[in-house]
């Protein structure tokens, strides 16, 4: 498997920012997952699922923690950097 060597810059788009702050998470805990997501986005994004192939638009799901429900990102991305879209808790129905 071969990693892309330049880690690309992550950028939260104005609708990603509007989401988080709706979800009323304690900061410090959301931003421990959302490290987790910029680790991994900036390295290898193009491992995780387009859901939009016009737009190649892709997702990727967080796990549930104690404090936090499991999210789901969308998120595009070029050689040079990842845009966070859109930012959604995940039903648990």
């Amino acid at each position: 498997m071969t990693f892309h060597r330049t880690l690309r810059t992550v950028i939260e788009t104005q609708d990603f920012s509007t989401q988080k702050e709706k979800l009323a998470i304690d900061a410090k805990c959301l931003d421990e997952v959302l490290f987790g997501v910029t680790w991994a986005l900036a390295r290898k994004p193009e491992i995780f699922p387009v859901v939009l192939t016009h737009h190649q638009i892709r997702v990727i799901k967080t796990d549930r923690t104690k404090t936090i429900k499991a999210l789901r990102i969308f998120f595009s991305f070029n050689a040079n950097e990842v845009k966070l879209l859109w930012l959604e808790e995940i039903s648990e129905d």
